[in-house]
């Protein structure tokens, strides 16, 4: 092969690498969303963190409920899955009947005091609650596009029942500590 047909093979093939958008300045201009909603089965949290992997930020349109039995699943995302954008792009996501668990500890204290929630970080709450057994549910509000690493660190405890002080006692049909309801709105 000489020197020209060479150049003609190496054009070529770049000219087609980059009509099928891969290395090069346009492949850090894009990002391509991540398959998180319908068949995919991903609980709304992973979704998050999978977008937030591809460098996208992401919206959270209707506010949804959560508690110790049940993680909701995200619906297709906007604009869908495999759609080519701009890096930092927001991606809405919202919540869909789902059954995935929390993890459950396997600590059964028989009765522990409630705090003081308010405030206290989403993340943290649910190390309390597990740490003590404690059967809960939230109210998640929306969420505008977002750049923190994971959905939970947006959130913070912004109301509780029961208040603080009160003493929670074990029910034996449930197994768990008497529940505590929180409502989770954006930090």
């Amino acid at each position: 092969m000489t020197g020209p047909s060479k150049l003609l093979i190496a054009l070529a093939a770049l000219l087609l690498c980059a009509a099928a958008g891969c290395g090069g300045r346009e492949a850090a201009r894009t990002a391509r969303v991540p398959k998180v909603g319908g068949d995919e089965l991903l609980t709304i949290g992973q979704a998050y963190d999978l977008l937030r992997a591809a460098g996208l930020r992401v919206e959270i349109r209707r506010g949804f409920h959560v508690d110790l039995r049940d993680m909701p699943d995200s619906a297709a995302p906007q604009p869908g899955s495999g759609t080519m954008v701009a890096p930092g792009s927001v991606v809405s996501i919202v919540a869909a009947d789902g059954g995935h668990a929390f993890v459950v500890s396997r600590i059964r204290p028989s009765a522990t005091i409630v705090p003081d929630l308010w405030g206290m970080s989403a993340n943290d709450f649910f190390a309390w609650a597990g740490a003590h057994a404690a059967d809960w549910a939230a109210e998640v509000s929306p969420l505008r596009p977002s750049s923190r690493p994971h959905l939970w660190d947006n959130y913070r405890v912004a109301r509780q029942l029961p208040a603080a002080g009160t003493r929670l006692t074990l029910d034996s049909g449930t197994g768990f500590l008497d529940p505590v309801d929180v409502w989770l709105e954006p930090v």
